[in-house]
């Protein structure tokens, strides 16, 4: 699904943004790195899949869709059969098997999987955070306390945290894991900027009747 990885990957680097001004040079010098990175691995990804296909030129099946993606963690922690999952589902597979990556699909997978380790760690900490259960995972009442935290310790209604589970629950098991917690916060800056888009359209649109009036 390319728009679903493309607004992970847009979103969540859009959203690195300086908090101070005095820190501001250096954040944006890192979310320029972070996206050649992120451009660099999508480019390499579509390189790698004649090297690890078997099962024709332009299709991996999943075991090959994991060590492609353990190629393009380079040092870092290869997947876990539960983040290659995650990154299957987000690209929905191939038409014919959901465990096959089709050719088209390789780059928003690499994309969206180098997106999602650049976030592990953060991603980790902040589960960690919000699991007051010690389940390992987050119901939908920690969820809303952590889109609580994001909306900067502002009220969020049902209906938003409903949307966003929606958005996020991609394994439909009624828990959010590491690849859920970060569909969740892509989901709620999408959700904010709509918001404020629509804010902005009407504030226009009065400014325009008030001077004609």
């Amino acid at each position: 699904m390319v728009g679903k990885t493309g607004a992970i990957s847009a979103t969540l680097r859009a959203r690195r943004r300086p908090r101070t001004r005095s820190h501001g040079s250096k954040t944006a010098a890192k979310r320029i790195q972070a996206s050649s990175m992120i451009s660099q691995k999508s480019m390499e990804g579509g390189k790698c899949l004649p090297k690890f296909s078997t099962e024709g030129p332009d299709v991996l099946n999943r075991s090959q869709v994991k060590a492609l993606l353990a190629e393009v963690s380079n040092q870092q922690q290869p997947p876990s059969n539960e983040e290659v999952d995650f990154i299957l589902k987000i690209c929905e597979g191939s038409d014919e098997d959901p465990d096959m990556l089709e050719r088209s699909e390789v780059q928003h997978a690499v994309e969206a999987w180098a997106t999602y380790i650049e976030q592990r760690d953060m991603l980790q900490a902040t589960l960690d955070e919000y699991d007051t259960s010690g389940s390992g995972k987050l119901e939908k009442d920690e969820l809303e306390k952590y889109l609580k935290h994001l909306n900067g310790d502002m009220e969020v209604s049902d209906e938003e945290v409903d949307w966003v589970w929606r958005q996020a629950d991609v394994f439909c098991d009624g828990a959010l894991t590491k690849p859920g917690l970060l569909m969740a916060t892509a989901a709620w800056y999408i959700h904010v900027d709509h918001v404020q888009q629509k804010q902005r359209d009407a504030e226009r649109k009065k400014s325009k009747m008030c001077s004609i009036s």
